[in-house]
This record gives C-alpha cells, structure tokens and sequence, in this order.
C-alpha cells in the first residue's frame, strides 16, 4: 500500500451503517446510488429524474401514518429552501420494512450561487436506539 486514502472504500465501508445512501446532483436531478437495494430499486425504476424517483419509493416504505410527513421532507426541490442555513436535516419515520428510520440530507457543496450542487441523502435503520 501506497499511503494514499481511496475514498470510494472509505464511503463504501460507511454506507455499511444504512440502509440506503445516495448523491444527488442538484443541477441534473439525478441521483448516484452508493448503497441500495432492491426494493429501492424496483419502486423508483419507472420515474425520470431523482426527486419524483426519490417520493414513490417514500410513497412505497413510510407508514401511513408519517406518509404527508415524509413527502414533504423528502421533495428535493424544496432542499435549497430548507437547507440555507444548515448543512444537515434530519427526519425520523416508522417504515413498513424496517420498522423506525432516519433520514438525513447532508450539504456536500455548493454552486457560486450558493444553491446546493450535491447533497448526500441517507436512511439508516433506528430501531436499537
């Protein structure tokens, strides 16, 4: 070993601690999966574009009860809003798979406009807590 960091295994061995992790692309509307699975995958297959991808798979995994809740805090077109003084938001829900959830957005960087470029959207399992 060489002495240099790879930081794609650095993020890949901490996407171990969640369910799902993803970046958006702010710009594009579009989304890199770093961590997911296959119900992620099948429930936001037919949509275009990160944020309509993003609510029917929120559509498919909140309860009832947390559903409004949840769309709201997971529509990604209102995250520069939301995020112009903070670089994390955070939401917890009961899922219908994996019981009580997280999930957090995380500010990555921002355009000279200081609108928000990349934003890292994690859920990770609560249950235990």
């Amino acid at each position: 070993m060489d002495g240099t960091i790879d930081y794609y295994r650095v993020l890949a061995a901490l996407s171990d601690l969640y369910i799902s992790l993803y970046c958006f692309d702010m710009n594009n509307d579009t989304a890199e999966a770093i961590k997911s699975n296959r119900f992620i995958d099948m429930w936001s297959a037919e949509y275009e574009g990160a944020r309509d991808k993003t609510l029917s798979v929120i559509r498919n995994i909140a309860t009832e009860e947390y559903l409004d809740a949840m769309m709201k805090f997971c529509d990604i077109s209102t995250l520069n809003e939301r995020m112009a003084d903070t670089r994390i938001i955070t939401q917890e829900f009961c899922g219908k798979l994996n019981g009580w959830c997280r999930v957090a957005f995380i500010e990555v960087d921002r355009n000279a406009d200081m609108s928000l470029h990349h934003v890292i959207m994690i859920v990770e399992c609560i249950n235990q807590r």
